[in-house]
């Protein structure tokens, strides 16, 4: 669902932070950004900042061969859905985890349905949540996981006018018509 997507979303910077910290840690090197590429200019942008590090002198990279891209259109249709949500469950909580020790923010409040286009998902702490409820409603990491476990195990595509309950994989790409 799109609020379920919007949430996900807030993950994002997270697990770009989380990234990036970790290549600090096991190689001593500072990124500028990390490797969550959002829409297409981003990916014009990664790839000329990528060529920029290949054409530095002493770069790690410089000597860097046979660089490949590969096609997502055969990844998502073939991930197994159960190691997708094991994994995702995982994100989810290590995300959590990150945003509660940072700020002690343990859950992300959705605006309601009507608002949700126009007025951001935001982290809220739960005291927070008692005079907020009239705006959204605030869902912890458990909540995240049953969402996103029911959007990717309810998932149906149209294929030829029929309609067909997805049971291995996602689609590509986002379709809010629930």
């Amino acid at each position: 669902s799109k609020a379920t997507a919007k949430a996900l979303q807030m993950l994002m910077p997270i697990l770009d932070r989380m990234w990036s910290d970790l290549i600090v840690t096991y190689t001593g090197i500072q990124t500028t950004r990390g490797w969550i590429l959002n829409d297409t200019q981003d990916f014009v942008n990664h790839a000329t900042w990528v060529r920029s590090i290949l054409q530095q002198r002493g770069s790690l990279l410089s000597r860097m061969t046979g660089m490949e891209t590969r096609d997502f259109s055969d990844m998502y249709p073939s991930v197994p859905q159960a190691d997708l949500i094991l994994q995702l469950d995982q994100m989810i909580d290590a995300t959590f985890k990150h945003k509660e020790d940072e700020d002690g923010s343990t859950a992300l409040l959705i605006p309601g349905y009507k608002k949700l286009d126009r007025d951001p998902v935001k982290w809220c702490k739960p005291q927070d949540d008692d005079h907020e409820e009239r705006i959204g409603i605030a869902i912890n990491r458990d909540d995240l996981k049953q969402w996103v476990r029911f959007v990717i195990q309810n998932t149906r595509c149209e294929l030829g006018g029929e309609v067909f309950h997805l049971v291995h994989g996602i689609p590509i790409g986002a379709n809010y018509r629930l």
